[in-house]
């Protein structure tokens, strides 16, 4: 009878107190909503504090960060400039892989590429070749990818307190009364970033066509491949010029770390001062 009083103690002990514990599951639920929120909290408050940057980068490339399909790449070559063939395919991320080729001396090449790159500001050039029977140009755009939320906490315990539980919903709350209430404009948060990449990395088409400018005052052909912060630029030299005469023209932006000359054929191997720093 004893042993049977205190089993029967125990069994109210136990479910009095798990009168008072919280669902693990939503405890699982609304701890993943928070980090979620918080990284998007903070994600807002890091474009609001470059909005004046963005806002500006996007009066100057109007068109950078918005959705590239094969159709639409097509049509901005076609605005942009005529007698350049485009061919076009989605790669496996999403993004879009971009082959562009025309018969132009490589001067002419030159400006057209700087042409393309005002209408495809997101591109990433691989290689260029200019000659003089025509160019061609490889490049990408990718898919840029979500804001990644911090992991939610592992669960300590399978049993929390109706009080933390409480807590959470009350921090879920006001971290999306903040996000609600944020007062940006879509274009700067959606498309900003891609704007100012645009206009300053050295690895964006903008960038990329200026250098093949600067390069090609110097040859008859030139071969160039890019690589993130660094470009390599093979061809043939005018007459009349070295490929030290080249060298004015690249060191605002970009070091030289090694080039070579032999019989009017050169080798430039250059790395961008901003990828360098």
């Amino acid at each position: 009878m004893i042993r049977a009083m205190r089993s029967l103690v125990l069994l109210t002990l136990a479910a009095a107190s798990l009168w008072g514990c919280a669902d693990p599951s939503e405890i699982q639920a609304l701890r993943a909503r928070k980090s979620a929120l918080e990284a998007e909290r903070s994600a807002q408050r890091q474009i609001a504090a470059d909005a004046a940057l963005y806002r500006d980068a996007l009066r100057k490339v109007p068109e950078a960060g918005m959705s590239l399909d094969p159709g639409e790449v097509t049509a901005r070559v076609t605005k942009a400039t005529t007698g350049v063939a485009v061919s076009v395919e989605r790669t496996a991320s999403g993004g879009v892989d971009v082959s562009l080729s025309g018969p132009a001396t490589p001067a002419r090449a030159a400006v057209t590429l700087e042409q393309l790159a005002q209408y495809l500001p997101d591109v990433s050039l691989r290689s260029a070749s200019l000659r003089g029977d025509g160019f061609t140009a490889k490049g990408s755009a990718e898919k840029p990818a979500p804001a990644t939320a911090p992991a939610a906490r592992g669960e300590t315990s399978s049993i929390v307190p109706f009080t933390e539980a409480r807590k959470l919903r009350e921090e879920v709350a006001v971290l999306e009364r903040a996000v609600a209430e944020a007062k940006l404009s879509e274009d700067v948060v959606q498309r900003g970033p891609a704007a100012l990449r645009a206009l300053q990395s050295p690895d964006a088409f903008r960038q990329q066509a200026a250098l093949v400018q600067k390069v090609v005052a110097l040859s008859t052909t030139v071969e160039l491949t890019f690589e993130p912060g660094n470009v390599t630029a093979r061809g043939s030299l005018l007459p009349g010029r070295k490929v030290i005469d080249g060298l004015p023209l690249v060191k605002s932006d970009y070091e030289v770390l090694s080039m070579s000359e032999n019989a009017g054929h050169f080798e430039l191997k250059l790395q961008s001062r901003a990828t360098g720093r």
